[in-house]
């Protein structure tokens, strides 16, 4: 199975192992800007789900993923929430 994988991906394209372990290594490299370490590690941080949140109400589960909304947008959900929290 190993070997027709080999065969099948491509060499050229990193894996997830890979891309991890490279926004690891960029995001603990000092020698790089700031800017360029915090990408590294939300970008680490995203494909690790860091960004989803698991809301529970009444039985009902949701996942989140708290990234594909702008700051507006997760001040109106939250009060939302709260303003129906017993209902």
């Amino acid at each position: 199975m190993e070997e027709l994988r080999a065969i099948v991906i491509s060499p050229a394209i990193a894996d997830r192992d890979e891309r991890l372990r490279i926004w690891s290594e960029m995001a603990r490299d000092n020698d790089l800007k700031p800017i360029d370490r915090l990408r590294a590690s939300e970008l680490l941080a995203k494909a690790e789900g860091d960004f989803i949140q698991r809301v529970e109400t009444a039985g009902i589960t949701a996942t989140v993923a708290l990234s594909e909304y702008s700051t507006d947008d997760l001040r109106l959900m939250l009060a939302y929430m709260r303003e129906n929290r017993n209902s």
